[in-house]
Formats: C-alpha cells, sequence, structure tokens
C-alpha cells in the first residue's frame, strides 16, 4: 500500500514551515472548519475560541491538527492563566502546568502530558515491587504514576534520550520526590549504538529513520539502547510503556526471541504511522502474536493503544488465550520454530537454580568474616579472593570456606575485570572505600561494601558521585547491618505504626574497650602503617567515632527518617594514647533533627583491661519506649499497674513486648543482598550510608570545635577531588 495523495500534500505543505503562505491559508481554514481562529505572530502560533486562546510555538506547526482536536480537553484538564475574562494555556514556553483533576503540579518544556495512564494500564496495572521500563518518558508524568503503581520496593527506568524534556523529567523527578525512577538519557531501538535523533521538544520527538510526520526539528546524535540489552542492564520489567514515535515496531521485531522466552506485560502507544501509510499497531499485533503473545488494541481511551501479554497471565483475557489443551510452549514452538535457546550471556535473570558468583576484595578480620558467611549462603559461592599482603591471602584459604579453592588477585582491578564475577565484598580500609567502590561500579557488579562509607567529607562525595553513574539493576549494599535484622525492622514497624507514640528523643550507647594498652613492637613502613594499622590513625579511619559509632548513628537516622540538621558536643581523650593519633576515647554529642527530634550518642571506648560493654539504642515516645540491641529489641508501655515493694525500688516493671535475635545479625544482612540479586529486586543504599557516615563526621566535627555544626557547614567543609590521604 502507498501513502495516499492527500497524506504526501499535507506533508509538503508542513515541510515548508510556518512562514508559508500555502502553509498559513490551510492551516486557518482547517482552523475556522472545526470552529478556532487560528493567527501567527513571529515566534508563536495562537489557536483562539471565543475568550480562550491556546500559544504554541512555531516548532509546533505540525502539531496544530492534534491540537485543534483536543483543544476543549486540555481547557477541562488544565488550570489556565485568567485575565480579564480571558483564559490562556501557554505551550509557547517551558512553565509549571497543574491539572484540574489530579491537582499534580508538572514542569513541561512545551505541551504538557495527560495526567491518566489508564491507556497503558488497561490490561496490566504495575504491582508494589515491580520493576517497570517507561520507554518515552518525556517529562516524567508516565513514570509518576508508575512509580505510585511499584511502590517504594519497586523501580522504574525511564527511558527519555531528548536533552530538553530529560532536564524535565529530571527537574519532576526532584520536585515530587521519585526516589524509586531512575533517569536514563538513552533512546530505545532496534540495535544499541547511536542513531539520529529529531530534537524537536515535543512529545513527538523521535529517531529521524522511523519518523513519517514533517521533519522540522533539530537534528542530533543520540545513544541508543537495545530492549534485550536494556534487560541485561537494568534487569528483566514486568511491564514495559513505550511511546517512542513509530520505534516500538523496530524494538520489538529485533526481540522477538528474547520476548518469546522472558513473556513480559508490553503496552504501546500505536498510532504511529509508517512510510508505507500503516500504523504500528496492525504490525505490532502480528509480530507478538506469531511467538505467542495474546494481543489487543483500542482507541477507547482517546487514542490508540496495543497491549501484549504472556499467554498464560491473570491480565490476559480468555478469548485472547489459547484453546485449551494447547500449552504456551506449544504456541511458542508453533510459532518460532528453529529459535535456539537464549544462551547464558543473553540471559536477562538469574535462573532459580543459580548461584552469585562473588568475590572479597580486603581479607583482614572483617572481610574473612562477612566472607564466611558469604560463603555458607545457599544463594552464592565464593569465586575469587584479593588482598596486597600474602599472609592475608594464606589467612584467607584457611579461614574462608572455599578460599583454597579459588584464584588469588594482589591486583582489585584485574579481580573487577573478571566477566565471571557477579558481585564484590568490599572490606579494605576505610578510607580506601571510596575508591574501590568506584572501580566496582565502573565494572558494573553488584556491591557489598563495609561500613562506614568513607573516613572524610570528601570520600562520602566521592563514594556519592560514583553511586550516580551506578547500574540501577545492580545491588548497592553497605554493611548497616542493623537495618536487616528482623528484631530492628519490628522496632521501627511498631514506631512507625505509633505504638509508643510521638518520639522526640532518641539515644545510643556505644561503650565498649578497644583502647590499646601499648603499642605495636613491630615497626612497619609508612605505606604499610595506614594499611595494616589503618583503624588507629584519623585520617584513614575517622576515628572511632565514624568507624565505629556509625552504626548507632545509622539507626537514629532511620528511626528519625531523616539526617540532622546541626549537632553540638564534647569529647577528648581521658589518657594518653599508646597508638595513633584518635582525637577521642570518649565524646557525647547532641544531634538535632528536623520535626524537633533529638539524638543522643554516648561513647565511651575504654581500654582493653576494661570488659564493661553496653551498645544499644532507645527510642523515647509519649506513650512508650522501645530499645534495640544486636541481640533483642524491647517494648516498655504502661507499668503503673505494678507494685513496688519500696519507695527506693526504681526496677522497671513495664516490659510490654521481647524479641530475641536467633542469629548474629550479619547473616541477616548477607542473606538480604543475596535475595536481592537472585529476585532481581535490586537494593540501593547509598544515600542512607552516606548520610550516617556524614551524621557521625557531623558529630566529630563538633566536638573537635568545641561548638554547633550546621549540616551545610560540614558539607562546605571539604571538597571533591577526592585525594587519598
Amino acid at each position: 500500500m502507498t501513502r495516499s495523495i492527500k497524506q504526501r500534500v499535507k506533508d509538503r505543505l508542513l515541510r515548508l514551515g510556518p512562514n508559508h503562505v500555502a502553509v498559513r491559508a490551510a492551516l486557518s481554514l482547517h482552523a475556522r472548519k472545526s470552529g478556532y481562529r487560528l493567527s501567527f505572530d513571529v515566534d508563536t502560533i495562537t489557536i483562539a475560541s471565543g475568550t480562550d486562546c491556546m500559544v504554541l510555538r512555531k516548532g509546533h506547526l505540525h502539531l496544530v491538527p492534534i491540537m485543534l482536536e483536543c483543544y476543549r480537553e486540555f481547557f477541562d484538564s488544565i488550570e489556565a492563566e485568567v485575565s480579564d475574562s480571558h483564559r490562556t494555556l501557554n505551550f509557547s514556553k517551558p512553565g509549571l502546568h497543574r491539572y484540574k483533576r489530579s491537582g499534580i503540579e508538572f514542569y513541561f518544556p512545551g505541551i504538557p502530558e495527560d495526567d491518566s495512564i489508564s491507556g497503558y494500564t488497561h490490561r496490566y496495572k504495575p504491582r508494589e515491587g515491580d520493576l517497570v521500563f517507561d520507554v518515552g518518558a518525556h517529562a516524567g508524568m508516565t513514570a509518576y504514576f508508575l512509580a505510585k503503581m511499584v511502590g517504594p520496593s519497586g523501580r522504574v527506568i525511564a527511558f527519555e534520550p531528548e536533552e530538553t524534556n530529560y532536564a524535565y523529567l529530571l527537574r519532576n523527578i526532584d520536585r515530587h520526590g521519585m526516589k524509586n525512577v531512575v533517569p536514563v538519557k538513552l533512546a530505545m531501538d532496534a540495535t544499541t549504538g547511536s542513531a539520529v535523533f529529531n530534537a524537536d521538544g515535543t512529545m513527538a520527538a523521535g529517531l529521524v529513520r522511523h519518523l513519517t510526520y514533517p521533519d522540522t526539528g533539530t537534528h542530533t546524535t543520540v545513544d541508543t539502547i537495545s530492549l534485550v540489552d536494556a534487560c541485561r542492564r537494568f534487569g528483566t520489567p514486568s511491564f514495559v510503556k513505550m511511546d517512542i514515535e513509530g520505534a516500538e515496531l523496530a524494538v520489538i521485531e529485533s526481540s522477538l526471541e528474547f520476548l518469546s522466552r522472558n513473556p513480559l506485560h508490553l503496552a504501546f502507544d500505536s498510532y504511529h504511522r509508517m512510510p508505507n501509510g500503516e500504523y504500528t499497531w496492525t504490525h505490532l499485533e502480528d509480530s507478538l502474536r506469531s511467538i505467542g503473545y495474546a494481543t489487543a488494541s483500542s482507541p477507547e481511551f482517546g487514542q490508540m493503544f496495543t497491549w501484549a501479554d504472556d499467554p498464560e497471565s491473570e491480565t490476559t483475557p480468555a478469548s485472547t488465550r489459547p484453546a485449551a489443551g494447547v500449552s504456551r510452549r506449544e504456541v511458542i514452538s508453533g510459532a518460532a520454530v528453529g529459535l535456539l535457546l537464549v544462551s547464558s550471556e543473553t540471559a536477562c535473570s538469574y535462573r532459580a537454580n543459580s548461584k552469585v558468583a562473588f568475590a572479597s576484595i580486603g581479607m583482614g578480620r572483617r572481610g574473612c568474616y562477612v566472607a564466611t558467611h558469604m560463603a555458607k549462603n545457599a544463594d552464592a559461592h565464593l569465586a575469587a579472593i584479593c588482598d596486597i599482603y600474602p599472609d592475608r591471602i594464606e589467612n584467607a584459604r584457611h579461614a574462608v570456606p572455599g578460599g583454597d579453592r579459588v584464584k588469588a588477585y594482589k591486583d582489585f582491578n584485574e579481580l573487577l575485570a573478571h566477566p565471571g564475577i557477579d558481585a564484590v565484598l568490599i572490606a579494605t580500609p576505610v578510607f580506601l572505600h571510596p575508591l574501590h567502590f568506584e572501580a566496582a561500579v565502573k565494572a558494573r557488579k553488584h556491591i557489598y561494601c563495609e561500613k562506614p562509607a568513607a573516613a572524610s567529607v570528601a570520600g562520602v562525595k566521592h563514594m556519592m558521585a560514583a553511586a550516580a553513574s551506578a547500574d540501577p539493576s545492580k545491588t548497592i549494599q553497605f554493611g548497616f547491618q542493623q537495618r536487616f535484622s528482623p528484631e530492628y525492622l519490628r522496632a521501627e514497624s511498631l514506631l512507625r505504626k505509633g505504638k509508643i507514640g510521638e518520639v522526640r528523643l532518641m539515644m545510643s550507647y556505644w561503650i565498649l574497650a578497644n583502647m590499646l594498652m601499648a603499642g605495636f613492637a613491630e615497626k612497619l613502613p609508612p605505606e604499610d602503617e595506614k594499611i595494616r594499622r589503618w583503624e588507629f590513625y584519623r585520617a584513614t579511619s575517622g576515628c572511632p567515632i565514624v568507624e565505629q559509632d556509625c552504626h548507632g548513628v545509622d539507626a537514629m537516622n532511620w528511626f528519625a527518617g531523616n539526617h540532622p540538621v546541626k549537632a553540638v558536643g564534647t569529647g577528648g581523650l581521658r589518657y594518653p594514647l599508646a597508638y595513633g593519633d584518635w582525637t577521642s576515647d570518649h565524646h557525647n554529642i547532641t544531634y538535632y533533627y528536623p520535626g524537633g527530634i533529638e539524638g543522643h550518642l554516648i561513647s565511651v571506648k575504654e581500654r582493653h583491661v576494661v570488659s564493661y560493654r553496653d551498645v544499644r539504642e532507645q527510642f523515647i515516645g509519649s506513650e512508650g519506649v522501645l530499645e534495640t540491641s544486636r541481640s533483642y529489641y524491647k517494648r516498655y508501655g504502661d507499668g503503673q499497674g505494678t507494685s513496688l515493694k519500696t519507695a527506693d525500688d526504681l526496677r522497671d516493671r513495664s516490659l510490654v513486648e521481647r524479641g530475641d535475635s536467633k542469629r548474629e545479625i550479619t547473616i541477616d544482612a548477607v542473606e538480604a543482598f543475596f535475595k536481592s540479586i537472585i529476585d532481581q529486586k535490586p537494593l540501593h543504599t547509598t544515600r542512607e550510608a552516606a548520610e550516617s557516615t556524614l551524621t557521625s563526621l557531623l558529630g566529630r566535627m563538633a566536638y573537635e570545635t568545641g561548638r554547633e555544626v550546621t549540616w551545610g557547614e560540614l558539607l562546605d567543609s571539604e571538597q571533591l577531588p577526592y585525594a587519598e590521604s
């Protein structure tokens, strides 16, 4: 079928541009027939009806016929500017628009999107925890609704290659706090690489080779990614929404083998014309049916949508499922004769019986301890170990299960380059965490990094900069293991449910023995001293408040739901240091959080001759108290009915609930790490780890300066580039 003569005339007229007399005459006539007035200014096009007018920029010329059709709908859904009884919708420049129906305010570079995605979710509505692809995200309106559907445990990967649209996508993500939306500046196409893009700054911007409407934009080259490679990089989604101006057919036809093995829920804006005059929806249905998908298309939501599903999905209408007695396997094999099974290299997900290959970088005490728990995990197997010291490698071979059967590396970069390693444990000296973390991010590995994030403000900034470029399909978890303890999770749930009323006071106690009685007999070269004995130096460990007390600080941040805005404190040395250069062996810090909450850190580092320990947190509310530790949680309530033996009997009798830990909570954290990888539900805890590390540094700065220190002052105290101490 060839394109109609009528359509060719329309396209040729539009290519002449808004200043051509024939174009203005033709569009003005079309507008009058529809009951509107059309006028052209130097930079704008105005559509008017009565006292209402809509202003477009000249680059919207090819969209004028569509805007005439949707004119009334825009005035019904978006609040207009009102002046002297005249209503104006100005889409000729970027602006913040408010929707009447939902009350949502959204920034757009030009013409706003619809504030409803019911057309896309007609067949399948994403669920809590789903991974979703929003392909052609524009300024993020669809991503906004998808993010609400999948919730905090889900993730929306929003693909938008156009420079202006992408900038507004980022702006709206920030405005609406869409923490579960990952913006990706890529166009989806049949292949991964690059392509010429028509960047006209509208929702209709697209890849030039797929566009059939007049080319009125500015050409630019954008990076592209195929659907298969997107799944490799970000994980296999439950649902894919696609509005990419005609490129959808090429994307699907290049992915048929993958889609036949990995059924997805698909939804397309499919009213895009092909070069032969036909529309993509008919060919989308044909292609997807050929591999056994159930498909349907309908214009009932104001434009043509096409849906495709796994035929056995509960969301697929019964009339489109295979007949009884015909399995999905038979449908697919009959339609895809000759297709080979997908190789392990192209599979996007871990099979149920696969294990995560992990390596450990840093084989000191903590490295061997955590690696041992990882090696014992049913979902993992040890693939390599790494340390710069031969004696550490030799010890790890005996201490870590399987350590004597795997390759040992001295160069962590060589280890990270190995394609057979899926995940890494980083258990190196604290001041080296940012360096090793950045390398692991670049190698696209899942990362379990020991706490704290770094030993300095600059180090934390280095860590955050590296995390910003991380593959969002990879889990990034830090060794703040309280967050994965069932007992801490239970206590946090009780707090959120209001079981202890309003919390305005938190306490963290870190009292234990770790002060050396004497120095080391063996003298080390300076370059080895800061590696082997890093924990005794301020520059390499951050001091105990950072390296150790960060656990209690993290618990307070978690339960408060925020980081503090300022801190005051005291601290110092009670006894002369036998070794190192710590600035405090005891400190009392008061953190001030938003909402009038105070957090108190009480920390004492005893000499090794002392065995007393008190490591716990308390959250004091208006109706009760929660107490947490590595071995239990307790909830205290009303104990007024309990009689006292004497007026001096101060023993507590208000315990309401208690739970004891079943195991060491590092095991809980390790289990959560590998489960997130196997389940393809990546965890991303960099921000929380960074904030807890910075909170510890805030306390250190407060006791070292002897005055109040604000969060902003802390952040300004050190700048990138990060330099190793």
